[in-house]
């Protein structure tokens, strides 16, 4: 992608510009109430479940291999990259980035930038957000 040719309006927007780099800043433990510590700390217990899950072979549910295989998907030849696993904490953090930012502009950060969530991803979002402010803050782990 020509991220130079990337939403102009936004790059030509001085306030934009600075609220873009604004909401890339890592959360604080206080951001809306705790909400954002509970959401990292919840992503990060659904990937690690996830990989638990799949022991630690994510493509276990691809469906042509289940075809293929059935029960007994050979791990010798998996040779795929490995989002969800024990020995991947990059793709863990890149969620937690990434769900984060959508979720601040959800609750009003002024980036005039949609990730044109759809109706039912909007409605799942806001579950999931009343879901983790009903919560009581976990400890903080890093974040």
């Amino acid at each position: 992608m020509g991220w130079d040719r990337f939403a102009p309006e936004i790059r030509m927007d001085r306030a934009q510009r600075r609220a873009a780099d604004e909401i890339k800043k890592k959360h604080t433990p206080d951001e809306h109430s705790g909400l954002l510590i509970r959401l990292a700390v919840a992503i990060e217990d659904h990937m690690t479940k996830a990989s638990t899950i799949l022991d630690g072979h994510p493509h276990r549910l691809t469906l042509s291999k289940i075809l293929l295989h059935g029960d007994a998907i050979p791990r010798d030849q998996d040779t795929h990259w490995r989002p969800v696993s024990n020995d991947n904490t990059e793709y863990p953090n890149f969620m937690i980035q990434l769900i984060r930012n959508i979720v601040r502009i959800h609750l009003g950060f002024p980036l005039n930038f949609s990730f044109s969530l759809s109706t039912l991803q909007t409605e799942c979002l806001q579950g999931l957000l009343a879901i983790l402010q009903m919560m009581v803050a976990p400890p903080v782990r890093g974040w």
